[in-house]
C-alpha cells in the first residue's frame, strides 16, 4: 500500500479459495509477480502460501478485533 492506504500500481488481488468468495478474509492484495505464480503455477504453488495467507486472515481478524473495541460494537 502507498502512504495514503491505496494499492501500489504493481498490486493485485487475490481470490485465495475462489473467485467466488469475495470477502476481505478470502482474498488478499499480493504483489502481480507473486499473483501470476498463484494464478497459473497450480495447487501445488498455492498450498504452499497458505501459512502467509493464514497469517494475512489473522491480521483481517485482528483489525476487525481493534475496530470493535474502538468504537464499542459487538459482533454478530
Amino acid at each position: 500500500l502507498t502512504e495514503a492506504n491505496r494499492p501500489v500500481a504493481s498490486a493485485a488481488f487475490d481470490h485465495f479459495f475462489h473467485r467466488g468468495l469475495n470477502k476481505p478474509e478470502h482474498g488478499w492484495l499480493i504483489c502481480g509477480a507473486c499473483h501470476a505464480e498463484l494464478t497459473y503455477g497450480g495447487y501445488l504453488i498455492r498450498f504452499l502460501r497458505m501459512p502467509e495467507f493464514r497469517a494475512f486472515q489473522g491480521a483481517v481478524f485482528e483489525h476487525r478485533r481493534q475496530e470493535r473495541a474502538r468504537t464499542g460494537d459487538t459482533p454478530e
